[in-house]
């Protein structure tokens, strides 16, 4: 949905290990995912329209999360400060450049 509407997302936690070692290593209760701070309110609509429900979300400024049915989406919302991509507050530990 969000590459159709042109919205760079890339995956994080269990499912990327999973799409790394090339097969699914266990079960998952949500899909982690991180994108652009920019995108915030477009992903929300996208999704929004096509059957999620926006949770109340424990890091409102930096995390979205999601839910259709009974699978959670949680979206790390990164920018870039220079040279390095942050999550906003937390400019102390940036993304490993290539990340």
């Amino acid at each position: 949905m969000l590459g159709r509407e042109r919205i760079r997302f890339w995956l994080r936690g269990g499912w990327a290990v999973d799409f790394h070692a090339g097969r699914v290593t266990r079960e998952h209760a949500d899909i982690d995912a991180v994108t652009w701070r920019r995108h915030r309110r477009r992903i929300v609509n996208v999704l929004l329209t096509r059957g999620f429900d926006e949770l109340v979300s424990p890091n409102p400024d930096t995390q979205l999360v999601l839910r259709r049915h009974s699978e959670e989406l949680s979206m790390l919302l990164v920018e870039r400060r220079g040279a390095d991509v942050v999550v906003p507050g937390l400019e102390r530990w940036p993304f490993p450049q290539g990340a």
